[in-house]
């Protein structure tokens, strides 16, 4: 790994094919513990801003262009998924996505929270029905329940059931000690016993 001693490292992840998936300045790396080859992948036009692995091993990466790119291993290459030309509106930068089951994704982005099903295409706005802002930055997201994610983010917590297309939101309450700290949510951790745990930028966890 001397190559990328001096970068910044925005992600790791670990596929089912003892193989390490790693963000190292933008560009998608994959290391095999097999060969020890470290393999880069870069994307013209586009850096990389995550990794995301599904249950059954399905590797999505996600891009500041707000194409999805899903890998095939047999080709060692890349699908891409344009969601801005699906979702016929500009998507900024994809911070975090959530593979549900190989069916559908939860896409958060600069200034949205979609979801997606790359089988048929279909993508919609998952707080297009809710009365909170639709326009949220996203950093994180956690499933809690089988249809209930937590998503960190600029403006608090947002608690989305995405079969009921509702949403709360949960913000720092000034008077209320027990409220959250602050307000912008970097990561968010779900333990064995189902409890949050919320990273945030200036009050610690919560």
């Amino acid at each position: 790994f001397q190559q990328l001693a001096q970068n910044e490292i925005r992600a790791i992840k670990g596929d089912l094919k003892k193989n390490i998936w790693i963000v190292p300045d933008n560009v998608l790396y994959r290391y095999n513990f097999w060969n020890k080859k470290l393999t880069p992948y870069r994307f013209p036009n586009a850096l990389t801003t995550g990794i995301a692995i599904s249950a059954s091993g399905i590797i999505w990466v996600t891009t500041s262009t707000g194409i999805l790119k899903r890998y095939n291993e047999a080709q060692d290459a890349f699908t891409d998924f344009d969601l801005s030309k699906q979702f016929k509106n500009p998507i900024l930068a994809i911070q975090d996505i959530y593979p549900i089951a190989d069916t559908a994704i939860l896409v958060g982005s600069m200034y949205n929270v979609l979801l997606f099903n790359p089988a048929n295409g279909n993508i919609r706005n998952v707080l297009k029905e809710s009365t909170l802002t639709k326009n949220i930055q996203v950093h994180k997201i956690v499933q809690r329940s089988p249809t209930e994610f937590w998503l960190g983010t600029e403006t608090g917590v947002y608690i989305v059931d995405v079969t009921a297309n509702k949403a709360v939101q949960i913000q720092k309450e000034r008077e209320n000690p027990f409220s959250l700290t602050d307000n912008v949510i970097y990561t968010l951790y779900k333990d064995r016993e189902g409890s949050i745990w919320l990273g945030t930028f200036f009050g610690g966890i919560n």
